[in-house]
């Protein structure tokens, strides 16, 4: 549920208001536990705003809804020159993390300094990797778990010859203990404009599983935004990648 004129009497005036609200009827004393994020769709920049529910909520029958009262302010949302509104469309999602009840209990733990968690990767010689269809950043590792960038620098799938294509990808998940399955990223891939401050920066939120997969965006920067000298993107035949990791969480099962 969606209300564009805010929530007033949940202080949420002045600003785009988000719920989710269980649909199935539980039983007297039947919970049902999650974590949610709310997406409102940047048309102009061909990325999302997010706002994530850190704690987690119990849905019940006495309480079925839970949501965001302040998710996006409508100045911004309403500000043509933002992207949110175009031909009098906007776009909303959202996705829901159910916790199982079942034998199991399972606990979220937030890796408090995750807001340090940087890493920048320089490509150098990139002239030369037009027959090179993917490749990787050297490793480096968060919280004891190691991680890697790809980069497609003819793009990947549907926007080969058209983009560059940026993943992050787990690596090594041996330091998972065998009772975690996921970890929850927050995070956001930065191009550097070496010549100015018109960076592109993209944000995401994934579960990475020890299955591997990697999560990004095939459409990063068009090749011809790429490639035009006056962009600041492409320097000297090379780029500048960074990735900042915002917050993280673990699934475990205890």
């Amino acid at each position: 549920m969606v209300d564009l004129n805010g929530n007033e009497d949940s202080a949420g005036d002045g600003y785009i208001s988000m719920y989710l609200k269980l649909v199935d009827e539980l039983k007297p004393g039947e919970v049902v536990n999650a974590m949610f994020r709310f997406f409102v769709y940047n048309q102009k920049r061909d990325n999302y705003f997010t706002k994530q529910d850190m704690i987690g909520k119990r849905f019940s029958l006495l309480k079925p809804e839970w949501g965001i009262r302040k998710v996006l302010s409508l100045s911004t949302f309403n500000n043509p020159t933002k992207g949110y509104v175009i031909d009098d469309c906007c776009v909303f999602g959202a996705e829901v993390f159910v916790l199982e009840n079942d034998s199991r209990v399972e606990t979220l733990s937030l890796i408090k300094d995750a807001v340090n968690y940087q890493y920048s990767w320089t490509v150098s010689k990139y002239s030369k990797l037009n027959d090179q269809y993917c490749m990787s950043s050297p490793a480096f590792s968060f919280d004891g778990i190691s991680w890697t960038l790809l980069l497609y620098p003819r793009g990947n799938g549907r926007e080969e010859g058209k983009s560059i294509s940026i993943f992050l990808r787990m690596l090594d998940h041996s330091n998972l203990s065998i009772d975690e399955e996921k970890v929850f990223v927050d995070y956001e891939i930065t191009l550097k404009d070496q010549l100015g401050s018109q960076d592109v920066k993209k944000c995401d939120a994934a579960w990475f599983q020890a299955d591997g997969g990697a999560w990004g965006y095939p459409a990063f920067l068009s090749l011809s935004d790429l490639k035009n000298p006056s962009k600041g993107y492409l320097l000297m035949d090379k780029l500048i990648i960074e990735l900042d990791v915002k917050t993280m969480f673990r699934l475990e099962n205890v």
